[in-house]
């Protein structure tokens, strides 16, 4: 794996947990009755966060899967 590819492992799991601990901190304020206005934002922003995550995680790991598939058809062919 080169180093463009872990960089972007790296920043895939470390915005996955900083949206998974926003939505945590959204879900914890609002059980406990906080300020609505801490609630609404960490919710958005977490979601965000995760969702994006999630989805530049899955089209890197696509990515992936298509190069490795066409370096074994390349040694196929020779």
């Amino acid at each position: 794996m080169d180093r463009r590819k872990e960089v972007n492992l790296i920043l895939d799991i470390v915005a996955f947990l900083i949206g998974s601990s926003l939505i945590t901190a959204g879900v914890v304020t609002y059980i406990n009755g906080v300020t609505q206005s801490i609630t609404i934002p960490a919710f958005v922003l977490g979601g965000i966060l995760f969702v994006g995550a999630l989805v530049a995680f899955v089209i890197d790991w696509k990515k992936e899967k298509k190069d490795q598939l066409e370096t074994t058809e390349e040694k196929t062919l020779e």
